[in-house]
Protein backbone atom coordinates (compact mmCIF):
# COMPACT_ATOMS: atom_id res chain seq x y z
CA UNK A 1 0.00 0.00 0.00
CA UNK A 2 1.32 3.44 -0.99
CA UNK A 3 1.11 6.30 1.38
CA UNK A 4 -1.32 9.19 1.06
CA UNK A 5 0.26 12.41 0.08
CA UNK A 6 -0.63 15.41 -1.76
CA UNK A 7 1.39 17.78 -4.12
CA UNK A 8 2.94 21.04 -2.61
CA UNK A 9 3.81 23.84 -4.82
CA UNK A 10 6.14 26.86 -3.09
CA UNK A 11 6.94 29.58 -5.44
CA UNK A 12 10.56 31.26 -4.69
CA UNK A 13 11.71 34.38 -4.90
CA UNK A 14 14.90 36.10 -4.76
CA UNK A 15 13.82 37.89 -1.14
CA UNK A 16 12.30 34.69 0.61
CA UNK A 17 14.15 34.11 3.86
CA UNK A 18 15.23 30.65 4.11
CA UNK A 19 12.63 29.99 7.11
CA UNK A 20 9.90 29.97 4.04
CA UNK A 21 11.74 27.56 1.76
CA UNK A 22 10.02 24.09 1.16
CA UNK A 23 11.15 21.53 4.27
CA UNK A 24 12.73 19.23 2.05
CA UNK A 25 14.90 16.07 3.21
CA UNK A 26 17.19 13.75 1.57
CA UNK A 27 15.39 11.20 -0.78
CA UNK A 28 12.41 13.56 -1.36
CA UNK A 29 11.09 13.62 -5.13
CA UNK A 30 10.73 17.09 -6.32
CA UNK A 31 10.00 19.05 -9.60
CA UNK A 32 12.31 22.32 -10.34
CA UNK A 33 11.26 25.38 -12.15
CA UNK A 34 13.90 27.55 -13.44
CA UNK A 35 13.53 31.30 -13.66
CA UNK A 36 13.91 30.07 -17.49
CA UNK A 37 10.78 27.96 -17.21
CA UNK A 38 12.91 24.53 -17.54
CA UNK A 39 12.43 21.83 -15.03
CA UNK A 40 14.07 19.39 -13.62
CA UNK A 41 12.83 16.01 -11.53
CA UNK A 42 15.35 15.80 -8.57
CA UNK A 43 15.82 13.31 -5.95
CA UNK A 44 16.93 15.62 -3.13
CA UNK A 45 20.77 14.70 -2.11
CA UNK A 46 21.35 18.24 -0.42
CA UNK A 47 19.95 21.69 0.93
CA UNK A 48 21.62 24.53 2.58
CA UNK A 49 21.15 28.39 2.08
CA UNK A 50 22.46 28.90 -1.00
CA UNK A 51 21.22 25.89 -3.08
CA UNK A 52 19.26 22.23 -3.60
CA UNK A 53 21.35 19.07 -5.18
CA UNK A 54 19.55 16.51 -6.30
CA UNK A 55 20.10 13.58 -8.62
CA UNK A 56 18.52 14.50 -11.88
CA UNK A 57 15.65 11.43 -12.94
CA UNK A 58 17.02 10.83 -16.27
CA UNK A 59 20.61 10.36 -15.68
CA UNK A 60 21.41 10.10 -12.50
CA UNK A 61 23.70 13.03 -12.40
CA UNK A 62 23.79 15.37 -9.30
CA UNK A 63 22.74 18.88 -9.96
CA UNK A 64 23.30 22.11 -7.42
CA UNK A 65 20.76 24.74 -8.32
CA UNK A 66 21.03 27.95 -6.48
CA UNK A 67 17.42 28.61 -4.74
CA UNK A 68 18.37 32.59 -6.88
CA UNK A 69 17.93 30.53 -9.94
CA UNK A 70 14.51 28.67 -9.10
CA UNK A 71 10.75 30.06 -9.83
CA UNK A 72 9.03 26.79 -7.93
CA UNK A 73 9.37 24.23 -6.11
CA UNK A 74 6.74 21.22 -6.61
CA UNK A 75 7.21 18.39 -3.92
CA UNK A 76 5.03 15.34 -2.60
CA UNK A 77 4.16 15.76 0.85
CA UNK A 78 3.19 12.69 2.94
CA UNK A 79 -0.15 12.82 4.97
CA UNK A 80 -0.08 9.96 7.76
CA UNK A 81 -3.48 10.75 8.81
CA UNK A 82 -5.17 9.75 5.64
CA UNK A 83 -3.13 6.92 5.34
CA UNK A 84 -4.10 5.20 8.65
CA UNK A 85 -7.37 6.45 7.88
CA UNK A 86 -7.27 4.55 4.47
CA UNK A 87 -5.15 1.06 6.02
CA UNK A 88 -7.84 1.07 9.12
CA UNK A 89 -10.60 1.46 6.61
CA UNK A 90 -9.40 -1.49 4.52
CA UNK A 91 -8.83 -4.13 7.47
CA UNK A 92 -12.46 -3.19 8.80
CA UNK A 93 -13.74 -3.71 5.73
CA UNK A 94 -11.47 -7.00 5.41
CA UNK A 95 -13.00 -7.90 8.58
CA UNK A 96 -16.50 -7.73 7.96
CA UNK A 97 -16.04 -9.73 4.61
CA UNK A 98 -13.84 -12.53 6.23
CA UNK A 99 -16.83 -13.02 9.46
CA UNK A 100 -19.88 -12.40 6.96
CA UNK A 101 -18.12 -15.28 4.74
CA UNK A 102 -17.06 -17.89 8.13
CA UNK A 103 -20.60 -17.08 9.31
CA UNK A 104 -22.39 -18.15 6.41
CA UNK A 105 -20.15 -21.60 6.02
CA UNK A 106 -21.05 -21.67 9.82
CA UNK A 107 -24.66 -21.84 9.24
CA UNK A 108 -24.20 -23.89 6.04
CA UNK A 109 -22.54 -26.72 7.47
CA UNK A 110 -25.24 -26.20 10.46
CA UNK A 111 -28.13 -26.40 8.18
CA UNK A 112 -29.51 -23.10 8.38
Amino acid sequence: MTACSSMQLTPITKEMPETQRPALAVNDQVTVVLNSGEQLKLQVTATDKDALSGRLDASGEIHRVPWSEMRQVEHRVSEPIKTTLLAVTIYVVLGVALANSVARGVAKSLGL
